[in-house]
């Protein structure tokens, strides 16, 4: 994420409280980008404002060029590089929407990340899922939900939050199509389904309780 024009979020003071200035910070972040990102923002800054507080580090001038190595130092013991990497990367962009000058901040580099792999589900795994939806009772409103997000999640590739997203009247039944508008590239794309996954989507709208699908 790439943070623009933070001339009105400038602090005057480099004796602001630690607390306060990071307070301004999120709440541009509030104002600028979705709430996924403000709760991300909040919750990874807020736990440096904690680290302060428990070693008396009230004003953004308590703050010297080791104040971050104890803190990468600190978060070693329970945080991955990557965790580490994210905090570091939200202090820099914070301490240049608020104007704070730590140059030394800027110069430290991401520590090494370890690569992730995702791996697919099998398909003997796959096949126990699809067993298993296959012995619920629609009847149920719930387990026709959950039945008709899991041939959804198959079908389409879509994430389980788009998938949640869904919107009724984005749903073309003749077609075969969903469009989603809530993705996490946000830009909308169509996504297909299958003729019996229809038949689950329609009985699903008829029972539906809002102008979302699920």
């Amino acid at each position: 994420i790439v943070f623009g024009d933070w001339s009105s979020d400038v602090c005057s003071s480099d004796l602001m409280q630690i607390k306060e200035s990071i307070e301004r910070y999120i709440s541009y972040v509030k104002r600028q980008f979705s709430l996924g990102t403000y709760r991300y923002y909040k919750s990874h800054l807020g736990h440096f404002i904690l680290w302060c507080d428990k070693r008396a580090l009230q004003t953004t001038d308590d703050i010297k060029y080791y104040v971050f190595d104890d803190y990468i130092s600190d978060m070693k013991q329970t945080c991955s590089n990557a965790t580490i990497n994210k905090r570091i990367g939200m202090l820099k962009r914070w301490s240049i929407n608020q104007a704070h000058d730590w140059p030394y901040l800027h110069q430290i580099k991401k520590l090494k990340e370890r690569k992730t792999t995702f791996h697919m589900i099998d398909h003997k795994t796959m096949n126990k899922i699809k067993k298993y939806v296959l012995t619920l009772n629609t009847d149920e409103y719930n387990n026709l939900v959950y039945k008709t997000m899991v041939h959804l999640l198959i079908d389409t590739g879509a994430r389980i939050n788009e998938v949640l997203s869904i919107e009724i009247k984005n749903i073309a039944l003749k077609k075969n199509e969903i469009l989603l508008t809530t993705t996490k590239t946000k830009s909308d794309r169509i996504v297909y389904f299958r003729n019996d996954t229809r038949e689950l989507i329609k009985e699903t709208i008829k029972k539906s309780r809002s102008h979302f699908l699920l």
